[in-house]
């Protein structure tokens, strides 16, 4: 598949634990493929938090391929980021900052106690702190396309309650449609529920 040229998507929490299989990011990566990381459910256990994503894959993919040095943490924000890009054909555009790209920034605040001791000297651990410790609250701005969306922890002209009060309505109507479609073909993720494997 890498060799004509196929690329990857993996979402590691999910896949998990629907079908509790671990996605060969590692083995793709290995042979030279392009990947990139994905959250796919809502809710679900990667909690659409790309910070769990790229946690997830990496310690899934060391314990799978039984190698600890498999997707460090540079690697894991490498594809989570570049990778993503790359993935879309958008990466003339996003996924790195370089002059000419859009301005897209998250800004991190490094002093969160789960994140310490943030050091320099004699060697940095930005970013396996940020891959494997980080939980998304650390996150202080987000910056798309040079706009500010979220500053300070808060959004800066969205109003939320009213997002998730519309989400929630339109989720309950599509699942009020799909419920018999799904008992009726034999889903299984229907099967799951009832069984209480979700």
């Amino acid at each position: 598949m890498v060799k004509r040229g196929a690329k990857m998507v993996g979402c590691p929490s999910s896949i998990s634990m629907i079908d509790g299989i671990v996605p060969p990011i590692g083995h793709f990566v290995a042979l030279g493929g392009k990947v990139g990381i994905g959250s796919d459910q809502a809710p679900g256990p990667g909690l659409h938090n790309m910070f769990c994503e790229m946690r997830t894959i990496s310690n899934l993919t060391k314990v799978m391929m039984k190698d600890p040095t498999v997707l460090p943490a540079w690697e894991v924000l490498q594809i989570a980021t570049v990778g993503g890009a790359q993935i879309l054909g958008l990466d003339k555009k996003i996924g790195t900052l370089e002059v000419g790209k859009q301005a897209d920034i998250i800004m991190v605040n490094l002093n969160s106690l789960n994140l310490a001791p943030a050091v320099s000297k004699p060697f940095r651990n930005y970013i396996p702190n940020l891959v494997y410790s980080s939980t998304g609250y650390e996150v202080e701005n987000v910056i798309i396309n040079g706009k500010m969306i979220i500053e300070n922890n808060d959004f800066v002209s969205i109003n939320t309650d009213e997002i998730l009060k519309e989400a929630n309505k339109r989720a309950e109507r599509i699942f009020s449609d799909a419920t018999d479609d799904w008992i009726k073909a034999g889903s299984k993720l229907v099967k799951d529920v009832e069984d209480g494997f979700l």
